[in-house]
Formats: C-alpha cells, structure tokens, sequence
C-alpha cells in the first residue's frame, strides 16, 4: 500500500535526474559550437577611386586567402589579398610604353555578426549570416614601367616599391551551405597611405628628388568560400 507511491518517487527521481543530465549534455554541445574558425578563399574585383589609376589599369581582379574566428557574436580575421594588371601608362612624346601593377595587402579585421551566432553552422538548413567590420594592416605596392623615347632608342625602365599601412571598412554576408561549407560575399573600402622611391634608369639623386606618397584607395568586392572547423 505504501511501497506503490514511493516506487513512483523514486521513478520521478531517476526520471528528473536523467533529464538533467541530458540538458547538461545538450548544453554542453551547444557550448562547443559557440567558437567556430573559418579557412577560406575569396576572388573579386578592385576599383580605385583615382582617376589616373582607373585610366590606366581600369579594373582589377583581386585572389586571396583568408582565416577568421568567431566566439558568439564577434570574430577576427586574417587575410592576405593580391592583384596584378598590366596597362598603358599616360605618356607625352613617347614612342611605347607598357606598365605593370601588383599589389599584396595583409589586414587584420575585427567582423561583428548582426544576428544571434548561437547555433551558427550547426543546423541542416541553409541560413544567412550578415557582419560588418572595421580593420587594418600593410599593404606593398610594386609598379613596373617600360618605355622607349624613339623606335630606334633603348628600352628603358623605371620600377617603383611603395609600401605602407592603412585601414578596411567592411560588410558582408556568410551562407552557411551545410554544416562544414560556407559561401558569402563581401563589399570592403580600404585606404594606405604609401611611400617609395623609384628605381632603374635613373640616377641615386633623382630617384631621392622623385619620392612618392600615395593615398591607395578604393573599393574591393568579393565573393568566399571557406571550411568550418568546430573549435
């Protein structure tokens, strides 16, 4: 008579115990997907707020690799992007002329989610992440220039190494796919202040006399593609 209720107790003991302790799994697990990293790839295209640069190289496609951490709601970021164009410089009085661009920038960036990052990547469904940003780094610079004054005249070449430090504004979009693949797309505004000199077919004094600062502006966008790691 009284051993029927005290079974019941102990089965609602037991009953409640498990149930707490599967809660402190299933808390547990989502603790562990709150801190991602991300290792990826990105391609687009560069435009420049010069005039002359557009003039000369107009539009540059951008490559890079990229390397990003989040922890809820907040994340940073490592990435190196490069572009190369040749193009026609604007000359007077010359017969032919040819340039090269190249750029290599290393940034640092600081990427904050606008949406809850609780359970990012961990779900079947494809969901879309926003973020903005805000970074800095270094950037290298290297433009290559040949040129003859007559067709019968030597070729010539001057070469100019520019480097310096600047910063990234940025926003964009993750989509995760599934739980280990992302895609997404970024709009970035990056400004370096550069300074270098020239060298080549000039002497030592002229290339000190012609030392050149550069404001390297402009606007990058890109799509990515990257593996999730669970940390």
């Amino acid at each position: 008579m009284y051993l029927i209720p005290i079974k019941e107790e102990l089965r609602t003991l037991r009953h409640d115990k498990e149930k707490s302790f599967e809660n402190g799994i299933e808390i547990s697990k989502k603790e562990k997907v709150e801190t991602i990293s991300v290792l990826g790839f990105k391609t687009g295209s560069y435009s420049s707020t010069s005039d002359i640069f557009k003039e000369v190289y107009g539009t540059c496609s951008t490559w890079g690799f990229y390397y990003n951490v989040w922890a809820k709601n907040g994340g940073a970021e490592v990435e190196w992007e490069r572009f190369s164009k040749d193009g026609t410089p604007i000359t007077f009085n010359v017969y032919y002329a040819k340039s090269t661009i190249t750029s290599d920038g290393m940034t640092v960036n600081l990427r904050f989610s606008l949406v809850t990052n609780e359970s990012k990547y961990n779900k079947s469904d494809t969901e879309i992440y926003p973020y903005i940003g805000i970074g800095g780094g270094f950037n290298f610079v290297t433009e290559d220039l040949i040129f003859k004054q007559t067709s019968n005249s030597r070729e010539q070449n001057l070469k100019i190494d520019l480097n310096g430090f600047g910063y990234n504004l940025l926003a964009g979009i993750d989509i995760r796919i599934n739980e280990f693949i992302i895609i997404g797309g970024e709009y970035k505004y990056r400004n370096f202040a550069l300074s270098g000199f020239y060298s080549g077919d000039i002497t030592y004094e002229e290339a000190v006399a012609n030392e050149q600062h550069v404001d390297f502006d402009g606007y990058i966008l890109n799509g990515h593609i990257g593996i999730v790691f669970h940390l």
